[in-house]
């Protein structure tokens, strides 16, 4: 399983372990996203601007809800551990090459910045509002980013054990430390 798809079977075998994703459900899935994505081109478009302001509101409030049930619930690390700390798991020769190598990731989440730009001429005064509405997401996010990744530092008991979690997703993982696993599945579903 990859991508969303498998998180979702994933979050469902943190509340029941016995279950087990069969590839059949997987593609129900995949056409059910389909048609989902197929409706609303098709026969719901005006509803987009709409479900732009309802999926921006879902975003903020489950990344909220993340954020503080991590900081509350989790166990933390120190802040000598997190900030004086540095692990090569790449099994680099040194820690500057792993530190740049690692930069990597951050710099994919980049890459398609500037789609917005691409739809402008659906857009009345494209050249003053796209680069607004660019420079205001990006920063936006870029905040919310750093505070997932400190968060996500402070939280994560062992960066060995997360990476070795059955998972795949240190997230799950972290979220598993916290005590009650109850809630996994209605706070770890971030609107892609």
């Amino acid at each position: 399983m990859d991508g969303s798809r498998g998180l979702d079977f994933l979050l469902i075998s943190v509340r029941d372990p016995n279950y087990g994703a069969t590839g059949w459900q997987g593609t129900l899935f995949v056409f059910a996203m389909i048609l989902v994505a197929y409706y609303f081109n098709v026969y719901a478009s005006g509803l987009m601007a709409r479900m732009q302001n309802l999926l921006l509101a879902t975003h903020v409030l489950c990344w909220v809800l993340i954020v503080v049930s991590l900081w509350v619930l989790a166990p933390r690390q120190s802040a000598e551990a997190v900030f004086t700390k540095f692990e090569n798991f790449g099994g680099f020769s040194s820690m500057r090459l792993t530190v740049m190598v690692g930069q990597l990731s951050a710099i994919y989440g980049c890459l398609s910045s500037d789609a917005t730009a691409h739809m402008s001429g659906e857009i009345k005064d494209a050249g003053r509002y796209v680069p607004i509405a660019i420079t205001w997401s990006y920063f936006a996010n870029a905040i919310m980013a750093l505070i997932v990744l400190i968060t996500m530092l402070f939280a994560i008991p062992s960066v060995e054990d997360a990476l070795n979690d059955e998972s795949g997703y240190p997230l799950i993982y972290v979220v598993k430390q916290a005590p009650d696993t109850s809630g996994v599945p209605l706070h770890s579903r971030e609107p892609v």
